[in-house]
């Protein structure tokens, strides 16, 4: 009952002391820690000297700062996989803005292997053709094409993005790569909420958009589809392309592109995919026109298209 009666007084004690900073036994004040009782026993002296000389985290980044003083606090090295280096874009006619920022290239060039004719293929080309990433083209029904083509899904062989030991082939996650590796959201937005926004317009061209137009232009969703069955769901898919049409054509009577009053790429993405809306007559979207002559102006524009 009595020991009881200790703990409970100890708890109480304990309680009225509030802790305001994580312990620490390397300041030399003995006050503060979570052991602060004395010891009895004969080998008091040598516990007290090992506790003062007991290594602490406070300690560690002392000794850490100390022997990196000669370095003036580099930034850490980056992963030695991606083998980079950083260059200042001054690009006065840049379509874009910022028209300067600080990218990292890549010190061997990346290798693309695309169907030019395919949109998806031209969303990464045109990225690279406007961040001045180093890169080689490659057809990819070529024999190194073939070979890259084994090292990515079914669904990615459009599009075959290699950097080094990796291998990609889905536009979104390419340019994504590019972005967080090498050119820090270059192009894709003003702040951090238009980068967010930015890549979730990349998102639906990518996998909404291009899916209904896919449909429409090919006349079949599913190899074995009914007559019925098909003119039902190209059906929907019309009618889903133009709820698409009706958006942005609402967007665009305040505002000239996606994000505001300033083209970023995705602006580029979703008229890349609006490319292939050949089977639809775009008349009724004069907004949309207008918004598809302002994005072709850019320089890079006809190189991708015109093939």
């Amino acid at each position: 009952m009595s020991s009881k009666i200790n703990r409970k007084k100890a708890d109480q004690s304990h309680r009225g002391t509030p802790v305001t900073s994580p312990p620490s036994s390397a300041a030399g004040n003995k006050k503060r820690g979570g052991n602060t009782a004395k010891s009895k026993s004969p080998t008091s002296n040598s516990n007290k000297n090992s506790a003062d000389n007991a290594v602490s985290l406070v300690n560690v980044i002392r000794l850490q700062r100390s022997s990196s003083l000669k370095l003036k606090d580099e930034e850490p090295e980056e992963p030695q996989p991606l083998g980079r280096q950083t260059v200042e874009l001054k690009t006065g006619s840049n379509f874009y803005l910022p028209k300067r920022k600080l990218v990292h290239k890549p010190l061997e060039p990346f290798k693309l292997f695309i169907d030019e004719k395919q949109a998806l293929g031209k969303l990464v080309w045109l990225y690279l053709l406007e961040s001045q990433m180093p890169f080689n083209k490659i057809n990819i029904t070529s024999k190194e094409g073939e070979e890259a083509s084994s090292s990515v899904p079914a669904y990615c062989k459009h599009c075959i993005f290699v950097d080094g030991d990796n291998s990609m082939g889905q536009p979104t996650a390419i340019i994504r790569h590019i972005c967080n590796n090498y050119t820090n959201n270059l192009l894709m937005g003003g702040d951090t909420s238009q980068i967010s926004q930015g890549f979730s317009w990349l998102h639906w061209a990518v996998s909404v958009l291009h899916r209904d137009l896919y449909y429409l232009n090919n006349g079949q969703l599913k190899r074995g589809a009914t007559k019925d069955i098909t003119d039902e769901l190209l059906k929907s898919s019309l009618d889903s392309v133009s709820l698409y049409f009706d958006m942005l054509e609402k967007i665009f009577t305040s505002r000239d592109y996606l994000l505001g009053n300033v083209a970023w790429f995705c602006d580029s993405a979703v008229a890349l995919i609006l490319e292939d809306a050949s089977t639809l007559s775009l008349s009724s979207w004069p907004k949309v026109l207008d918004w598809l002559d302002r994005v072709r102006d850019q320089p890079n524009w006809t190189v991708v298209t015109e093939v």
